[in-house]
């Protein structure tokens, strides 16, 4: 067994409160896949997702023009490798 205490979860309000917010969370997810992304964010403790979102919306166009660019070297230290290797494969 480890001897590492348990990590604590995020505080269910904060989840809720992101979950009820449709700029963060789509109203139209299956609510088994709201369950899902709940669970998902509780056990992100210490996540600020509107700032997880701000940093992602910002990335996701330098990494989609590298890869249309096939910029390799811009993408590697961006992406994991096995993302890497998918978007070369593609």
């Amino acid at each position: 067994g480890s001897s590492d205490p348990p990590r604590p979860l995020a505080p269910p309000e904060t989840v809720d409160a992101w979950m009820a917010d449709s700029t963060l969370i789509d109203p139209g997810l299956p609510v088994w896949r709201r369950a899902e992304l709940w669970l998902t964010l509780r056990m992100l403790h210490g996540l600020d997702l509107e700032d997880f979102l701000r940093g992602a919306s910002g990335a996701y166009p330098v990494v989609l023009r590298a890869m249309y660019n096939r910029d390799w070297p811009v993408l590697e230290p961006l992406v994991s490798e096995q993302c890497l290797d998918a978007m070369q494969a593609t």
